[in-house]
């Protein structure tokens, strides 16, 4: 004898497709509008932000590199290098500064020649500084 076992599945009646609600999903246009004004707003308020804070670190680097080169120059003096006095001579015209060998500002041996970013210049009455040798004692040479 079988035993016969029926399962009995219910199905849920299904509406028309004109009853069934659609969801819309997205942004509406004015909720984009906003979005993109406030984007706006804020990329022009921090934009001088920006561009002060990147023309003060560029200040800050170029700062730097010619208080290196005055120092490097320096040490050359001490250390007695090539047996000569060094020095470093700002040329404001073509924005660059050299180190160079020697006991006049016109007349030494360049050693070797830093140029500046176009966006900074050089100011300063300092025309030439030469370091004695050995002692390191700096003199200065103003226009």
């Amino acid at each position: 004898m079988k035993i016969l076992v029926s399962v009995l599945i219910i199905m849920p009646k299904v509406k028309s497709q004109k009853s069934i609600v659609k969801c819309q999903s997205g942004f509406t246009l004015m909720e984009l509008m906003i979005v993109i004004g406030l984007l706006v707003i804020f990329t022009t308020l921090t934009i001088p932000y920006g561009l002060n804070f990147y023309n003060a670190r560029m200040l800050e680097e170029e700062t730097a590199s010619v208080a290196t080169v005055i120092e490097r120059a320096r040490a050359h003096a001490v250390s007695g290098k090539e047996d000569s006095d060094w020095g470093v001579r700002f040329l404001y015209a073509q924005n660059q500064f050299t180190i160079f060998k020697g006991s006049s500002c016109g007349s030494g041996t360049i050693y070797q020649t830093f140029n500046l970013n176009d966006s900074t210049e050089l100011e300063s009455e300092i025309n030439c500084i030469i370091f004695e040798r050995h002692t390191g004692i700096p003199k200065i040479y103003n226009n």
